[in-house]
């Protein structure tokens, strides 16, 4: 289970090759089927397998949550009541109320807040539960 994992369940998971120019934490959010205007999932890194949470380096495999709950980074001023659609926000890597105009790369209603997070919070936990429209 990644750190950021806030339900106990066992996600449902792809195999995902990191193609972004440099390695990727576990338990970053990742944009998953990114071509322009069509459907998009942001998951969450668990590692290079199941059992081995880890960076995955440029060019490498790893395992990417598409279900469960994680506790993700927000758009700081952001206030995201619970059970809103969550969007993903690319330019700042963090979640975003759908009040927000998304913008090129950022992944509309792609998931569920579990909990509210207000103005001040940094973080705010997501039901990973459908594929947005990517921007």
């Amino acid at each position: 289970m990644a750190k950021n994992q806030v339900t106990s369940g066992a996600p449902d998971t792809v195999l995902w090759t990191n193609n972004t120019g440099s390695a990727v934490a576990a338990g970053a959010a990742v944009v998953l089927g990114a071509t322009s205007s069509k459907k998009a999932r942001v998951g969450v890194l668990l590692g290079r397998d199941v059992a081995q949470a880890g960076d995955v380096a440029d060019g490498a495999q790893g395992v990417v949550a598409i279900t469960e709950c994680f506790e993700l980074p927000k758009v700081s001023g952001a206030v995201i009541a619970q059970g809103e659609s969550v969007n993903w926000d690319a330019s700042n890597n963090a979640c975003e109320d759908n009040a927000a105009t998304p913008a090129a790369g950022d992944v509309a209603e792609f998931g569920m807040a579990h909990a509210a997070a207000g103005s001040g919070a940094t973080t705010v936990q997501v039901w990973l539960d459908t594929p947005g429209t990517l921007s």
